[in-house]
């Protein structure tokens, strides 16, 4: 606690079963009367303290002696750390005066179309923010999703797909949430597992601005692994989609941290009746968490867009 100043509730949790299968090992001795010490002490007690007080001295005397080797997947030098930390140290939130403007569109053949969702209680101009799939599909859904978010990364697999599955014929917009106090505002702390959440939310909005086809590389390979990256991992993968002097720049257009306030506060807004990650928004309304599989988000993908799976071949 005093090196890290952080606790894991799940550890903790862990440690207090044990405590409680202790003390009914306590009780059960005690109803044997006589063979308490021998069984106990000398069954698992005295053990158990000798080999805790040992695991507690060599790490008070091996604190700061203790070597980690870190292997970076992206192989990310010196300088990508240093840039990952500036980026997170220049991520603040926006002023609630303060609205998004229509400068990151992207430049690419995306069609310009306005759509409407929750039956017309939100509108947006296709291309402002991050699509998922094919930006000129008919149907557009939206989601309110955080790269840190366990459910978030499930929902993302079933996306894709059922965008395949569905032949393309619906994309998603993405409004990139956090779950972390640097950039939300409605949060006055971080948990350790959230705390990347607004940096990997900019790095996709910075990226979809240079090229759409290096945010969905970004998100497919963010959402696939069991935890997100850590800072210089991710900034080491955006470096190899755009390159770092183009990321560096869109990294420093403070559009991106309006465009993240309004994406967070998007949950928060009457147009979600039930706040909750991820958030899947159709023209219909809005479903609160991840469905309880990829059947049911085909369900209801076929009941808010009116959509049928293409048809398979049948296999001799």
């Amino acid at each position: 606690f005093f090196r890290m100043d952080a606790m894991c509730p799940y550890c903790l949790a862990t440690h207090a079963f044990g405590v409680a299968a202790w003390l009914l090992v306590v009780a059960d001795g005690l109803r044997l009367g006589t063979q308490l010490p021998s069984r106990i002490w000398l069954g698992g007690t005295l053990p158990a303290a000798i080999a805790i007080s040992a695991l507690i001295g060599g790490q008070i005397y091996d604190r700061y002696e203790v070597r980690i080797e870190l292997v970076d997947r992206w192989d990310s030098g010196d300088e990508t750390f240093a840039r990952a930390d500036a980026y997170q140290n220049a991520l603040k939130q926006s002023s609630a005066t303060e609205t998004p403007t229509t400068d990151a569109r992207v430049q690419t053949a995306i069609e310009p179309r306005d759509v409407t969702l929750v039956e017309g209680k939100l509108a947006m101009r296709l291309g402002e923010y991050p699509i998922l799939g094919d930006p000129n599909a008919p149907h557009i859904i939206a989601v309110v999703s955080d790269f840190t978010c366990p459910a978030c990364r499930r929902l993302h697999e079933y996306l894709e797909t059922a965008m395949v599955k569905f032949d393309h014929q619906f994309a998603v917009v993405v409004f990139p949430m956090a779950l972390d106090s640097k950039c939300n505002p409605n949060l006055t702390e971080t948990t350790y597992g959230h705390r990347n959440a607004c940096l990997l939310a900019k790095l996709s909005l910075a990226l979809w601005s240079i090229s759409p086809q290096a945010y969905a590389q970004f998100s497919h390979e963010v959402f696939a692994p069991t935890i997100p990256p850590d800072r210089a991992e991710a900034v080491a993968l955006a470096d190899k989609l755009v390159g770092a002097e183009a990321l560096d720049q869109a990294m420093s257009n403070p559009l991106f941290d309006k465009m993240l306030y309004f994406s967070i506060n998007l949950l928060y807004s009457p147009v979600v009746e039930k706040p909750g990650l991820p958030t899947i928004i159709t023209p219909k309304g809005t479903h609160a968490g991840l469905p309880e599989s990829q059947e049911a988000l085909d369900a209801l993908i076929v009941d808010a867009l009116g959509l049928a799976p293409s048809p398979t071949d049948d296999v001799d």
